[in-house]
């Protein structure tokens, strides 16, 4: 399973993923590719030591949306959805991630995003023998009928996060780690699921265990994440 120390870290890059301005809170020296089709999108950061696939939510269209609904399973046990979402960025995502031979490779996305990495780290092992180091979702609604089929899954989920809890019948969880979000949660549930929430409630688990510097990247992405920060302002 990915170790819980590199959530902070991680979520940095899912962030960004659906929000270009918080590239400037990732770590420097790395290099930022944007891979994006009609329906979805897929931000590539490659550094000397790793190379993370960071799979945006969704992108507000129609059709885009329509996907998150498409939960019947394919016969891998995918959801049918995220899986043709893993397929448009195989040939191309694949190819960047096997030249990076030496490098740990991380897969990871919020919501829809984390929908579609959980797809592409089972598929990356199944069908182009390239296992994933760090597979990683945030707020996640499932991706298979048994989420184990990724062995070393980790979801991270906001407490209350009512798209993460969602899923279809029978279904299996991967494990998860769970964080306490902001005040207001309680009264207006989808705020559990906004990336302004998953900063502040990662940041408040790196504050209670003396993670000083996930904490400041986290205040990095809140001050740089628009409007999403206003909502807990308000509170």
């Amino acid at each position: 399973m990915t170790h819980i120390s590199l959530v902070p870290d991680l979520w940095r890059f899912a962030a960004a993923a659906s929000q270009p301005q918080l590239e400037q809170c990732l770590p420097e020296g790395g290099q930022v590719t944007r891979m994006r089709n009609d329906l979805h999108e897929c931000m590539v950061y490659e550094d000397d030591l790793r190379i993370i696939a960071a799979f945006a939510g969704t992108l507000g269209t129609v059709p885009d949306w329509l996907e998150n609904f498409r939960i019947r399973t394919n016969r891998d046990g995918l959801h049918t959805g995220f899986a043709d979402g893993s397929e448009m960025f195989e040939p191309s995502l694949c190819e960047l991630m096997r030249g990076a031979r030496e490098k740990k490779r991380a897969a990871i996305g919020h919501s829809q995003g984390g929908g579609i990495a959980g797809a592409f780290a089972f598929r990356c092992e199944r069908y182009h023998h390239m296992p994933i180091d760090y597979p990683l979702t945030f707020g996640s609604p499932p991706y298979a009928q048994d989420e184990r089929c990724v062995p070393n899954m980790l979801r991270v989920v906001v407490i209350g996060d009512p798209v993460e809890c969602r899923g279809f019948p029978g279904v299996r969880r991967a494990g998860s780690l769970h964080f306490q979000g902001p005040p207001g949660g309680d009264v207006c549930p989808l705020l559990n699921h906004d990336y302004a929430s998953y900063s502040w409630a990662i940041k408040q688990r790196c504050l209670r265990i003396g993670d000083a510097e996930g904490a400041r990247a986290m205040d990095e992405l809140l001050e740089h994440g628009g409007h999403t920060w206003r909502k807990l302002e308000c509170i």
